[in-house]
């Protein structure tokens, strides 16, 4: 439960941090800063379990997680896990792909991204019951 608070709440951060970019107007697949401003809701996560995947509502993770992405290269992330509520803000910048944000403690992490439309994936590695190191896709729709 642990694991997956912390590994939703960096998802929120970074999803956060991407709604700061959006899709170049040359249809590229690399996001722009500004596509990226406005607030993000975890709407699906997906975690690979061998030849299938598992795929879970927030619901059904019983995990909640809003991230708001201001144009200034701000943020702030709320995650709900299992009843128990954590915040965060801090900075974030992007380089193509890869959103880069620094949390109030100082800790930076990078992560690679996905902006289509209204809806923003992002892969990170997790911790779940069923593996120590599991990447996981989450899914946020722009509310």
């Amino acid at each position: 439960m642990i694991v997956l608070k912390k590994f939703l709440f960096i998802i929120s951060a970074i999803i956060l941090i991407s709604s700061v970019q959006g899709c170049k107007t040359d249809n590229s697949a690399e996001p722009e800063t500004n596509s990226l401003v406005g607030t993000w809701t975890l709407t699906k996560i997906t975690i690979p379990n061998g030849a299938a995947s598992i795929i879970l509502t927030p619901e059904q993770a019983q995990v909640q997680s809003t991230i708001t992405a201001k144009a200034d290269g701000t943020y702030n992330a709320t995650v709900i896990d299992h009843g128990v509520t954590t915040t965060e803000s801090g900075t974030y910048s992007v380089s193509g792909s890869v959103i880069t944000f620094k949390m109030q403690d100082g800790t930076t992490r990078s992560t690679e991204f996905t902006l289509n439309g209204n809806k923003l994936t992002i892969v990170q590695v997790i911790s779940t019951p069923l593996a120590e190191n599991t990447s996981a896709t989450l899914e946020f729709t722009r509310q």
